[in-house]
């Protein structure tokens, strides 16, 4: 007779016998429980669970070994394609730091080792550390665009934000559709105080790029709606407004009249400052002198009638101007022309595939 797989029912502890063995099933004579007969483990089984066990066992003491003696350790003996493979497996970014920077002792002239190893640091705060490695691959000729973006948020990390603006303008000087690092900058203008370059740059990038208008247009409209104080006559000097846009795209500036900004195009074309009639009848028609009939002609060359007027006061970012000739008309987009420009030196700085246009004001406007 075969051995019973169990001898005594589960629930009601009465002896099974043999009659009571269906196959798989075992149902008790006693109490009519039915369970199923437990299976033997096969060796296969048997030896899989050995192999786990023994895996869970190395498991735990590696965790262990990690915790008390640190990723250095473990990867101090380990050649650069075990390093490599490595990465690939990494839980957690110290595990990433430490492989990285383990590549980079062993291959010091490979750059995308330092790049990703400085790139770990800044992830981590680790300003620091990794502000060195930014210096020795920037002043070594290094010059991708996510390197030169790190660098920039690296530096933003010490505070050196003046400093950061340098390699913001650099990453989009060769990628100037990077939203993030636009974003980015903008903030790092903010941050300096420079509010008219941030609404420049914003405003540009939406010009070039209309898909991102619903998540810019917000940040456009707060920032238009803080109105610093005008800068006095004595406070001029030095003073400048960086203006962005990508090659072929167009520079914005923030003009306020009447306490309301609103976004100029820079047009050198365009003889006067032109606004459209709408924003004329809401902000300017009470306070316009010298209104008069005019023949206009549009930027496609079209001739409409319009008036020209002398608008007493209005700002350019912080620099207060005072009567300047302009025009509206129901089709006029809002230009800054060289009634407006004449007041102030412009320098073009082409910066890659960056646009950039410095405005200063003249000695005296």
């Amino acid at each position: 007779m075969s051995q019973l797989p169990i001898e005594n029912c589960r629930l009601c502890k009465g002896a099974i016998n043999q009659d009571m063995v269906f196959g798989s099933t075992i149902i008790c004579g006693t109490c009519k429980n039915t369970f199923q007969v437990p299976r033997k483990k096969s060796k296969a089984q048997l030896i899989l669970f050995a192999f786990l066990g023994t895996a869970l066992l190395f498991g735990g003491a590696f965790y262990i070994y990690k915790k008390t003696r640190g990723y250095d350790e473990l990867f101090a003996s380990l050649s650069e394609e075990e390093l490599r493979q490595s990465l690939k497996r990494c839980p957690d970014i110290r595990c990433e730091i430490a492989a990285y920077k383990r590549l980079h002792e062993l291959k010091p002239s490979q750059a995308v080792y330092t790049a990703n190893y400085a790139f770990r640091l800044t992830d981590s705060g680790q300003y620091s550390e990794a502000q060195s490695l930014y210096d020795s691959m920037l002043s070594a000729g290094e010059g991708t665009y996510d390197l030169m973006a790190y660098a920039a948020r690296n530096l933003v990390g010490l505070n050196r934000e003046s400093d950061a603006v340098k390699w913001y303008e650099g990453a989009l000087s060769i990628q100037p559709q990077l939203y993030d690092v636009t974003k980015e900058l903008a903030l790092t203008l903010v941050k300096l105080k420079d509010r008219d370059s941030a609404i420049s740059l914003l405003r540009s990038f939406v010009d070039t790029h209309p898909n991102t208008r619903g998540r810019l247009e917000g940040n456009i409209r707060s920032l238009l709606e803080t109105h610093p104080e005008a800068l006095s006559q004595d406070k001029l000097q030095n003073q400048k407004i960086r203006l962005y846009a990508s090659r072929g795209g167009h520079h914005f500036i923030s003009v306020t009249i009447a306490e309301k900004s609103e976004m100029f195009m820079v047009d050198t074309g365009s003889s006067l400052l032109a606004v459209p009639t709408e924003l004329f009848e809401k902000i300017l028609k009470s306070k316009a002198r010298n209104l008069k009939q005019a023949q206009l002609k549009l930027a496609d060359g079209r001739i409409v009638t319009g008036h020209t007027f002398v608008i007493p006061e209005l700002k350019v970012g912080r620099f207060l101007l005072k009567d300047i000739e302009a025009a509206h008309c129901e089709n006029c987009a809002p230009l800054l022309g060289r009634s407006v420009l004449r007041h102030f030196k412009t320098q073009s700085k082409p910066k890659g595939r960056l646009e950039i246009m410095e405005i200063t004001p003249a000695a005296e406007i």
